[in-house]
């Protein structure tokens, strides 16, 4: 146990010295090197879990890391051996307290949607939709935004149906903003 909490704090030190030296030197790290390196040091989906949770605390709460951690995010949301584990550490973050993890986190969903398709997350969608309900409800209009934005982007592969379901919980100015986000978009084909 302790060999793989030391492996998961190592690559997470790892990883964000990497975002730090990105945005300070002229190197360019890649995220596909650090899960790589993540892979060598056979990292199992509890570690993956809890080296999430590090990065997305830490990663999304430093502005100059936002995007690299945001690439990784996503990179580790295309990888089905720790779709999952993502998933689940980015839905628990929908809860946290620091103002710039909530919106980071449901962007990152947006994200993978958009350069993966429906098949990186299709697993957790019934759970990512009970953690997004209330994140309708947060007084922060960029979490709101984004939560409408992911909502969208999941119905435009799903269909109106679930759309409609998700409506009818809904107070009606947050339904007629959804339904004029999702009339724009369902103009377009789906990826």
């Amino acid at each position: 146990r302790r060999v793989q909490e030391f492996r998961s704090s190592r690559t997470s030190l790892f990883f964000l010295s990497l975002c730090t030296l990105k945005v300070t030197t002229t190197t360019n790290p890649s995220y596909t090197q650090i899960y790589a390196y993540a892979k060598k040091v056979d990292m199992d989906e509890s570690s993956v879990s809890s080296m999430a949770t590090k990065l997305i605390e830490n990663g999304f709460n430093n502005t100059r890391a936002v995007a690299i951690t945001k690439e990784f995010a996503v990179f580790l949301l295309s990888k089905s051996s720790s779709s999952s584990a993502m998933a689940n550490v980015l839905m628990k973050s929908f809860k946290c307290r620091k103002k710039k993890v909530p919106p980071q986190c449901i962007l990152t969903f947006h994200e993978a949607l958009k350069q993966y398709g429906l098949g990186c997350i299709k697993p957790v969608i019934p759970d990512l939709l009970k953690s997004i309900r209330p994140m309708f409800e947060v007084s922060d209009k960029k979490v709101r935004d984004a939560v409408q934005d992911l909502v969208v982007e999941i119905c435009r592969f799903t269909g109106p149906a679930l759309f409609e379901t998700l409506l009818s919980k809904l107070r009606s100015a947050q339904k007629k903003s959804l339904e004029e986000r999702f009339e724009k978009i369902s103009a377009e084909p789906v990826p």
